[in-house]
């Protein structure tokens, strides 16, 4: 794991600098534009609205001024009430909890329902291979019935000790919100409920359990339900230790053959919370005053930042990061999203911001767990709102997708792009973070379309997924909008 981390660190830094000068690129060449254009740097860079505004005026010295309020005051827990296990400085987890994060020996295992010897199902239970979002080449389910015959999953625990357990499963409108996971523990049988009609495409945290050493069907699927929809049995993972990065070994192969995850639905927020899981236990340490270091010193707000930070650059600043991406409602979270906080009352400003895993959990640097965690978000106080930033990526041979696009100006002229080809404003191209050079796509806007070749990175702000040609976005009918909903195909 140490490896890893100083891989990506340099990986972060380099992104890093990157995005630094893409958004000078982008600023230099603000300056003429032609009769109807708008500054794409300025539509680029303003997020979209949406919930209740969250004033930034003074945070760090309210902040100062919060911390020692609580430094004079009685514990929550001591009288007998609960903490949040946010940014509240006023307590710290118990030694007991800490010690058992990380364990003397990583171990992790995945048992996918194909693996040999590793996954029973009764007769119900029925095969299928339908779905991009599964893992592996296929996946089980069951509608609910009287019977309730549970699909099994047989784990190695290799010694007694602390693990969590990981689920994943391909979402449809069809499935079961209900779904019922069961999990062999030390002290006996824990039901986890999960919605199973969301969280598609990640590895979802079920919770971390003692269990005792043993090589047994030690996690279950009910086949019973109190909802209608369909019951998925798909994958399950478990890994050592409490906050241990998860580590799937087939997540590196190539996509097709037993075991290796083929992932649909949206890359990139799976991406996100890949990337967010190889924080888990770097330090908690507040920014500023102290650095934000990637790996070494990271408070919430940082923490956030590193992460997206192939994306877009974020200030490390819980308040101003309210600002960028799409407002959305409590009860449509997906993992990838941006949830804030108020702990110190609806009144007050953010004092916290951590990244929604699915499950109802968040990934966050906590200062009552000292360090980056994966927690369930419900003991984290005062829930404010949450932002979408991760973007929507159409799939090859799929369904066109809605995306924001913005278009580079004139002033652009020349400049090399990431293809290493000067730039012409009166081209067909257009820039993507992910897609691969040379991706033909078909885009539209109303009754008008256009095809484009991917040649250059971006756009990086808040809310942007695709950055059109002057050319492309004139033909579109888009220069006065600046920034417009328009639907992507790759063809």
């Amino acid at each position: 794991m140490v490896w890893v981390k100083s891989a990506l660190t340099a990986v972060f830094v380099a992104a890093a600098a990157a995005l630094a000068v893409s958004v000078f690129v982008v600023s230099v060449g603000a300056a003429p534009y032609g009769p109807g254009e708008e500054n794409p740097s300025k539509a680029q860079y303003v997020g979209k609205g949406g919930g209740e505004k969250h004033s930034d005026t003074g945070y760090y010295n309210f902040y100062d001024r919060w911390t020692d309020s609580l430094s004079t005051e009685a514990s929550p827990e001591a009288a007998g009430g609960t903490v949040s296990e946010g940014s509240n400085p006023a307590a710290r987890a118990p030694a007991r909890k800490l010690e058992i994060m990380e364990p003397p020996t990583p171990y992790s295992q995945v048992v996918d329902n194909a693996t040999p010897g590793r996954f029973y199902s009764a007769q119900p239970w029925k095969k299928a291979d339908g779905r991009s979002s599964r893992y592996g080449k296929d996946f089980r389910h069951t509608s609910p019935g009287k019977s309730g015959a549970p699909a099994w999953f047989k784990v190695k625990i290799p010694t007694s000790g602390h693990y969590t357990v990981y689920a994943r499963w391909p979402s449809a409108k069809g499935n079961n919100p209900k779904t019922r996971f069961q999990i062999s523990t030390a002290s006996g049988l824990r039901n986890v409920e999960v919605n199973q009609r969301r969280d598609s495409g990640t590895w979802v945290r079920l919770g971390a359990y003692r269990m005792e050493e043993s090589d047994r069907y030690s996690v279950q699927v009910s086949g019973r339900s109190k909802a209608e929809g369909r019951i998925v049995a798909d994958a399950v993972m478990v890994v050592a230790g409490t906050q241990a990065a998860p580590h799937d070994p087939n997540e590196d192969a190539s996509p097709g053959g037993g075991g290796t995850p083929v992932i649909g639905g949206d890359v990139v927020a799976s991406e996100v919370i890949e990337r967010a899981r190889t924080h888990l236990g770097t330090p908690y340490r507040h920014s500023p005053p102290l650095p934000c270091q990637a790996y070494r010193s990271e408070d919430c707000s940082c923490f956030t930042s590193l992460v997206f930070s192939k994306w877009v650059s974020m200030p490390d600043n819980p308040v101003e990061q309210w600002k960028f991406g799409d407002y959305v409602e409590e009860s449509d979270l997906r993992p990838g999203d941006l949830v804030f906080f108020k702990e110190a009352g609806g009144n007050n400003p953010i004092t916290h911001v951590a990244i929604y895993s699915g499950g109802g959990n968040i990934l966050h640097a906590s200062t009552y767990w000292g360090r980056v965690v994966e927690s369930p978000m419900k003991y984290v106080h005062g829930y404010a709102g949450a932002r979408r930033l991760v973007e929507t990526t159409p799939a090859a041979e799929g369904p066109a997708k809605t995306m924001m696009a913005s278009y580079y100006g004139r002033a652009l002229e020349g400049h090399k792009m990431a293809n290493g080809q000067p730039f012409n404003a009166d081209g067909f191209t257009a820039a993507h973070k992910t897609l691969p050079f040379g991706t033909e796509l078909e885009v539209s806007y109303g009754s008008k379309s256009v095809r484009v070749t991917v040649t250059d990175r971006g756009p990086y702000a808040a809310g942007r997924d695709l950055d059109l040609s002057l050319a492309a976005a004139r033909k579109l009918g888009i220069l006065s909008r600046g920034v417009a909903p328009v639907q992507v195909r790759i063809v």
